[in-house]
């Protein structure tokens, strides 16, 4: 047996035995910790429910009679408001008579009152009842008030008090025939001008149905809870509460205990005396706290049992993944950055599974790019010589030469080929790196446009905007003579009539704007999106620069945020604005 299978074996020994270490070690710790977790939380939980119970309640208390008595202050506001209303204190005195001023005046009355029905939805009715035994009501249909016949104002009424709530009783019968249980606030009212003079009693109804809905608590863990008046009255409330009122009163407590164990919960923030007692079961509570702890206990053990026989597995699943990384990363050093390792543990040995991807990826990119650009680079020189070179361009000009030939006017041949030739000396210098100065830029388009207002006599005529202090700026070489070519081939060539073409430069903050603009034929949306995405051309089995090289020239020279955007309408000309750097000589 060679050495490397010895070492070979002696790793895979190695690995077996510390597998079934850790798998001992790990089972002993979970053992030992569930049994821990299952006795704290049996512990825990008997003693926080209870305190998560009483708080419970208390929020379920506090939030009935935050209600209750956001309720009650609105009614009697309402009752105050109505009391001292205008419809009240001057209409409800015009003399009882079945005259025409007496029913408008009871019309007015029980109209106003109807209004004060949508202030709050739980009020059912707003009644007035005078001294003299006249009734005026928000009910349409509501007939002669007759307090002999209703125990529950009579029975307030005997209490001598002027203002507070009813016992529960029913209301009036609707349309529809139905009788809803209300209970009702009552405001002996005055009037304005004379307060000693009393005018009558003001009965606002409140749905007591609502109400109780309102005011519902679930009665599991309850033996009882109510809400009670100033008299001691049960007003709202399910079941039974064990300690008497008069008990709870003496007790003077927000929370306390009686001999059983059952807790006490009580509320005075109503107004009107009112107050709210809730009883909370205590052998409800132990017999709930059993229960849940039965089931904690057998959720512990379950899933204690199903982590120990998921644990080999687990253990196993770790050791092959670490394999393959070292697999993986032998490869790589041997230069193989295409090795991809699949991991999905969904724990650390994941996580650096995924980095050791990436960094393959980050190092097979890196390079990948590094050529990429270093061809890009060389590329976008042959684009320029190629671009300075443009054999169409050529040949255009060529055949305008020979076109002159035929005619006499020797000045315009002369003018003709010096403006060719200085054109091509500024094209064809490629010594000096990729800037020009925007003056440079704009005479060589100068030199151009001469050549081309030859082939196009009369054809269009340029203007040329550039403040002096912007002259000296540094620019991409040949960046505007692919765009004026494609304007005036593509824009002003083809419409009738006579063009115009513009070059605007201006200074932005750090930007040097550069607007050309045409007048001429235009393009569609599609056609300009086709003009950027087609970088290179064939003309007559020639390779010839497009727009989108320019832009992407710009771009690799100066940066991606720099290039131009291109506006174009169908018959309204097209309008090109270059953005650059602001970059004058010497700058870095």
């Amino acid at each position: 047996m060679s050495i490397e299978e010895k070492t070979n074996k002696n790793k895979k020994n190695f690995r077996k035995s510390f597998r079934t270490k850790l798998i001992t070690s790990v089972l002993i710790i979970i053992g030992a910790l569930f049994l821990a977790m299952i006795f704290g939380s049996l512990v825990f939980y008997q003693k926080t429910y209870r305190q998560q119970e009483i708080s419970n309640q208390t929020q379920q208390i506090e939030r009935i009679s935050s209600t209750l008595a956001t309720l009650q202050l609105s009614i009697e506001n309402i009752a105050k408001q109505v009391a001292v209303s205008e419809a009240l204190q001057e209409n409800i005195s015009v003399p009882i008579t079945p005259s025409a001023d007496y029913f408008v005046s009871q019309d007015s009355i029980n109209s106003a009152l109807r209004t004060y029905t949508y202030i709050i939805g739980d009020i059912e009715e707003v009644m007035v009842y005078t001294k003299d035994g006249i009734t005026f009501s928000s009910y349409t249909n509501r007939g002669q008030f007759v307090p002999e016949n209703e125990s529950w104002y009579t029975d307030f009424k005997a209490t001598g008090e002027q203002k507070g709530y009813t016992d529960v009783h029913l209301g009036s019968t609707k349309q529809n025939g139905r009788t809803n249980r209300m209970i009702s606030y009552v405001l002996t009212y005055y009037s304005l001008l004379d307060h000693r003079k009393e005018m009558g009693d003001l009965i606002l109804s409140i749905d007591y149905d609502k109400l109780e809905d309102n005011t519902k608590l679930d009665m599991e863990m309850l033996k009882g809870y109510g809400v009670y008046n100033e008299r001691d009255e049960k007003i709202l409330g399910d079941g039974e509460v064990d300690m008497s009122v008069s008990e709870i009163k003496k007790q003077n407590l927000t929370q306390w205990t009686d001999k059983k164990g059952n807790i006490y919960l009580c509320s005075k923030e109503m107004r009107g005396g009112w107050f709210m007692v809730v009883e909370i079961s205590s052998a409800q509570m132990q017999k709930q706290l059993w229960f849940i702890g039965l089931i904690i206990a057998l959720v512990f053990i379950l899933l204690a049992a199903a982590i120990s026989l998921a644990i080999i597995k687990i253990i196993n699943r770790v050791i092959e993944p670490v394999n393959r990384l070292s697999e993986a990363a032998g490869l790589v050093g041997q230069g193989n950055f295409d090795v991809t390792v699949e991991v999905h543990t969904g724990d650390e040995i994941e996580v650096l599974a995924d980095g050791f991807n990436q960094m393959a990826r980050n190092v097979r990119d890196y390079m990948q790019a590094s050529i990429e650009q270093e061809k890009i680079r060389r590329r976008s020189q042959v684009d320029q010589l190629l671009l300075q070179i443009n054999p169409h361009f050529i040949y255009n000009t060529l055949n305008s030469i020979v076109y002159m030939a035929r005619m006499e006017g020797n000045q315009d041949i002369e003018k003709f080929v010096n403006a060719f030739i200085l054109l091509l000396q500024s094209t064809l210098h490629v010594k000096g790196g990729v800037y020009i100065t925007l003056e440079e830029e704009l005479k060589n388009v100068e030199n151009y446009l001469v050549l081309q207002k030859y082939r196009y006599l009369n054809k269009f005529q340029e203007e040329l905007d550039c403040p002096e202090e912007l002259l000296n700026c540094q620019v991409p070489k040949v960046i505007l003579q692919p765009l004026v070519e494609n304007a005036i081939f593509h824009g002003i060539a083809p419409m009738e009539g006579k063009g115009i073409l513009k070059i605007k430069v201006t200074q932005l903050e750090d930007n040097l704007n550069i607007v050309l603009e045409d007048n001429g034929i235009g393009m569609t949306q599609d056609a300009v999106e086709s003009l950027l995405t087609n970088g290179e051309k064939n003309m007559g089995g020639m390779r010839k620069i497009g727009v989108s090289n320019v832009l992407n020239r710009i771009k690799e020279i100066c940066g991606i945020e720099y290039g131009f955007v291109i506006e174009s309408r169908v018959s309204h000309g097209t309008k090109i604005t270059i953005v650059l750097p602001v970059k004058r000589d010497g700058d870095t």
